[in-house]
Parts: C-alpha cells; sequence; structure tokens
C-alpha cells in the first residue's frame, strides 16, 4: 500500500517570507593581510667608516692634554679644597630643609606668631646682632606687626615698628607703616671731591666746601625715620603706590682721635650743626607677576 504526503496548509492572511539574514554578530568581516616584509640586506648596508659630516678628533690633541692637565692640578686641588665648605653648607642647607624648620623652630603652628635671633658682620664695622618679633593676622584680616632690634656693629642700637593692613581694606588698598630709631656712633666720613689722601692728620681743620683733601674720619649720627606707603592693585598684576617719607638726623662727632671734628671745619658742612629733616614723596606705578612668597618675613 502506497501513502502520499501531504502539506500542512498556511493561515489565512499570512504571506510566505524568504531566508532570513544571518546576525551582525556572525557575519564575517573583511580584514587586510600586509605581506611579509623581506629581511634587510645588511650585506649591501653602508660600512659606518663611510659616515660624512663628523668632526674627527685629531689623536695628537688628546696625546698633549696631559701637559694643561699637569700644569693646572694643583691649582685645580686649591680651588676644589677651598670650595668643600661652602658645597658642604649648601648641601646641608638644602637637605635637611634649614628654611623650613628654622621657621617651624621659631613660630607657632599656625605661623601666627614668631621670634628670632638675627646676626650680621660689616666690614669697618663689625658684628651687629638683633632680633625680630613677628605677629600676624591680630584682627583676623591678614595684618602683620614687625618689631625689630639691633646692637652693636654700626648700630648703638637701633628700633623699628613694622605696620601692614594686610586685607583689613578690601584686596585692592593696603596700607603700610614703617617707624624706626637709630644710634649710629661710628659713621665714616672722606671729604668732598676726588682730592688727594692724607695719611696723617692736617695741622688744621680741612674746609671742604673749597678743599677736596681726603682723610678718612667718623662721625656720630641719631636718625629718625617715619614712612607711610598706600599700594593700590589696578589690575592683577598692575600697582599704584605712594610713599612719603619723614627722616630727621642729628650729626655729631665723635671721642676718637679721628673724629670728623678733629679733621674738618663742620661749620662748613650743611646740616651738621643744626641737624637735618628730609621730606620725601614718591609715586610708583609697579607691573610685577611674580607670585607673593606665602610666608614673609
Amino acid at each position: 500500500m502506497t501513502s502520499a504526503a501531504h502539506a500542512e496548509p498556511l493561515a489565512s492572511g499570512v504571506e510566505p517570507t524568504g531566508p532570513t539574514e544571518p546576525p551582525a554578530a556572525l557575519m564575517a568581516v573583511p580584514t587586510t593581510v600586509r605581506a611579509p616584509l623581506d629581511e634587510p640586506d645588511w650585506q649591501a648596508a653602508p660600512s659606518p667608516r663611510d659616515a660624512s659630516g663628523v668632526a674627527r678628533e685629531d689623536a695628537r690633541t688628546g696625546r698633549l692634554l696631559w701637559i694643561p692637565r699637569a700644569l693646572f692640578f694643583l691649582p685645580r686641588m686649591a680651588v676644589w679644597t677651598a670650595a668643600q665648605p661652602i658645597r658642604g653648607v649648601a648641601y646641608a642647607y638644602e637637605r635637611y630643609d634649614v628654611p623650613t624648620k628654622s621657621k617651624s623652630a621659631t613660630s607657632s603652628d599656625a605661623r601666627r606668631f614668631g621670634i628670632y635671633p638675627t646676626a650680621a658682620y660689616e666690614t669697618g664695622f663689625g658684628f651687629t646682632a638683633g632680633g625680630r618679633l613677628i605677629v600676624r593676622d591680630i584682627f583676623g584680616a591678614n595684618e602683620r606687626v614687625k618689631l625689630r632690634v639691633d646692637f652693636g656693629g654700626r648700630f648703638r642700637q637701633a628700633y623699628g615698628i613694622n605696620l601692614k593692613s594686610g586685607d583689613r581694606f578690601g584686596d585692592r588698598l593696603t596700607l603700610e607703616v614703617d617707624s624706626s630709631y637709630e644710634r649710629r656712633p661710628q659713621e665714616r666720613f672722606f671729604g668732598i671731591g676726588n682730592g688727594g689722601k692724607l695719611d696723617q692728620p692736617p695741622p688744621t681743620p680741612i674746609d671742604p666746601s673749597v678743599d677736596n683733601t681726603s682723610i678718612e674720619s667718623r662721625f656720630g649720627e641719631t636718625l629718625v625715620r617715619n614712612v607711610l606707603t598706600a599700594d593700590v592693585r589696578i589690575v592683577d598684576s598692575l600697582h599704584a603706590r605712594t610713599s612719603g617719607a619723614l627722616m630727621l638726623r642729628e650729626l655729631s662727632g665723635t671721642d676718637d682721635p679721628d673724629s670728623i671734628t678733629m679733621r674738618y671745619d663742620t661749620s662748613k658742612l650743611a646740616g651738621f650743626e643744626d641737624g637735618v629733616q628730609n621730606l620725601y614723596i614718591e609715586e610708583e606705578l609697579v607691573y610685577d607677576t611674580r607670585r607673593p612668597a606665602k610666608y614673609q618675613s
């Protein structure tokens, strides 16, 4: 017996569709395969001896270098030995961060209060010792007060105070007041002009108004200086700064044999007997792009 297969009828209203496209992930992506590179022919490469444009050192020059090396060996070693202390100090200064540690040792944790000693040496005057005291941000607007004192050397005694407004008047106006008092007992005077220099005191005091003879002498000076400065910031790096200074000076002789009163006719020196008073006013236009220091002394 033979049976026939029958196809299943399609649902009414549904059109037959063709074969579906494969998913994109399964589609083949064409790639380009580069042809293999040929191995360079190193045998045909030019020899390094054929290079051009190379400055060749004369062999005779190298052989003669021992002569200047021998001649300058001792001077070189002398300079090297003399420089070692300076190099050692510079190395220690950098290696152990001396500025930061010294500020930490002489200032409070917030750097609002600091006190530290100072010392200096000046030829002809000797050593000067003193101290500085700084108080910052007194009233909460970055104000600063600085006191200073010095003794010895050029100064018998010197005192000063500096006040700075910080941001008290905003970020565009800064006021600064500085006042100082100094007693300088051993200032030096060598006459006026380019005349010859005497090694021995003259028989009579020199008239500096008509005689330019020079001889070393010393005088005393008491100085009072008061300075007021107003700094106005126009833009970030452009400032207009106005300064006014009043300076009062009193001059006198010394008790030493080289006193100016023994070697010069001080009545002919302007301001010596009556003192000198100066009023100085200055206007500046400053363009400064430098970044201000975080901590200023």
